[in-house]
């Protein structure tokens, strides 16, 4: 009985997404969790919803409002809605009428950031003209949300009556542009283009790019010893380039510029809702982030006593059953532990930020006293890699005191405004004839001790509006 209701049960297998769930789900706002809890829901049969209630600070069950093992009470918490979402979040959601909340919410004429094509464009109209210029405009036409490329080079170069060296030439140009990653055609392809912006900073690791190029798809089942005996290298090596990879990667870039009240791509101009609630009582910040109720999900308690009984009988059964039992556990585990991860970085992340523009909050946001403060800066501060602090807080936004203005996560960070000024004296100083290129650019910044790469460079152009190498050399 048990091993039919088992055999009937089917998984979607998304390797990929196992592999760097944790990455995604960090910089995934609460609106697209619910949109993900919902899927995770839908294609692992042991995740579940707790029928009873759960307390959400130590996950006992609750009796009545009251948590007889913490002392939590429920009547201190904001009214929330099936998916525990707070009330606030409701008026973002599609509806054919505007709430009561919509009319009265101060944060309705927020401007949206750019969208992710947008975004391309811009960059796209900075760097390529004329014909180089329309064929860009198709390809990031073609490019999804999450930041692939769908088509084919060669169809593509029909439609447009153009040499397809040309569109994979502007191809590869777009790949240069940000979100890292953008416009490759699979995941490989994006993972080594992400791979080679971090080894232009300075990072690298040479295991992992072998990994991702030759055994990918050993990598997201998590064959570490057959990696190891197949590049004849050792298996601690393997595991902590996997770790490497989950840390610095994410497999979907085009998400960090997806507009983030985009559920389920409904596209409308939507004001911007906080991550992140801070509060202010006296001289102390009480920091709340508004979250999927993570302690309403759990692992299934049928497939959590089968996954144990396989464990002490693996004879009893096959090993085709006890695979698909251990890994619907395992995710669900992790897929719980992972959104559990995500708010406690985010509270973790935005304590640091109070005291680092302690004079910012003080001045009940007052732009004047905001200090210059880069991710790297908060990132040491915290204990945590510059890659997370971005992706936890690209594209969010955080409610602040005393009024409740909610503000983008973007202007408490001034990356290397001194990077910025130096480029523009070297661009100004330059032969006219044989003009910098991103390239050489990046080493002589490098060589006035800033730590940028050549991708860096080109952001500060374009944000300096300087027009690339090309279009700066004189005519002789």
């Amino acid at each position: 009985m048990l091993l039919q209701q088992v055999q009937e049960q089917k998984l979607v297998q998304r390797p990929d997404v196992r592999l760097l769930m944790t990455n995604t789900i960090l910089q995934m706002t609460a609106l697209e969790l619910v949109q993900r809890i919902e899927q995770e829901l839908q294609e692992n049969p042991a995740l579940e919803l707790a029928d009873e209630a759960v307390c959400p600070a130590c996950q006992a069950v609750m009796m009545g409002d009251d948590c007889a093992n913490c002392g939590y009470r429920a009547d201190r918490e904001p009214p929330l809605n099936e998916w525990g979402l707070p009330r606030e979040y409701l008026s973002a959601l599609p509806s054919s009428q505007a709430s009561d909340d919509e009319i009265e919410d101060p944060t309705m004429n927020i401007a949206t950031p750019f969208t992710l094509h947008e975004h391309l464009r811009w960059q796209a109209q900075m760097e390529l003209s004329g014909e180089q210029w329309e064929v860009a405009d198709y390809l990031i036409g073609c490019i999804n949300d999450d930041g692939y490329l769908e088509g084919d080079l060669g169809d593509i170069a029909a439609r447009l009556g153009v040499d397809v060296q040309q569109v994979a030439s502007v191809l590869r140009t777009i790949q240069t542009f940000e979100p890292v990653g953008v416009g490759a055609s699979n995941l490989r392809e994006s993972l080594l283009i992400q791979l080679n912006d971090l080894r232009e900073q300075g990072v690298r690791c040479d295991l992992a790019e072998r990994i991702i190029r030759d055994h990918l798809d050993d990598l997201a089942r998590r064959c570490y010893q057959r990696i190891a005996s197949r590049l004849a290298v050792p298996l601690e090596a393997v595991i902590e380039a996997a770790d490497f990879i989950v840390r610095n990667l994410t497999p979907y870039p085009g998400r960090l510029f997806r507009p983030p009240w985009n559920v389920k791509g409904v596209e409308r101009n939507l004001p911007a809702k906080p991550e992140v609630i801070i509060t202010r009582h006296g001289n102390q910040y009480e920091v709340e982030v508004l979250q999927l109720k993570d302690a309403l999900l759990r692992v299934n308690q049928f497939y959590r006593h089968l996954y144990r009984e396989m464990q002490r009988n693996r004879n009893r059964y096959s090993e085709t059953e006890r695979h698909h039992v251990t890994q619907c556990v395992k995710r669900a585990e992790l897929f719980i532990e992972n959104l559990k991860r995500r708010n406690a970085t985010l509270t973790l992340i935005v304590e640091a930020l109070i005291e680092c523009q302690r004079d910012f909050f003080d001045h009940d946001g007052d732009r004047a006293y905001l200090k210059p403060l880069t991710k790297k800066h908060l990132a040491a501060l915290v204990g945590r890699d510059v890659s997370t602090v971005s992706r936890a807080t690209s594209n969010k936004f955080v409610q602040i005191p005393p009024y409740g203005q909610v503000v983008s996560f973007d202007i408490f960070f001034e990356a290397a405004p001194d990077a910025k000024d130096l480029l523009r004296q070297l661009i100004a100083q330059e032969d006219p004839l044989h003009p910098l290129s991103d390239q050489e650019i990046a080493k002589r910044l490098q060589s006035a001790g800033f730590a940028v790469a050549r991708r860096t460079v080109a952001k500060y152009r374009r944000l300096l509006k300087i027009p690339p190498t090309f279009s700066r050399r004189a005519v002789q």
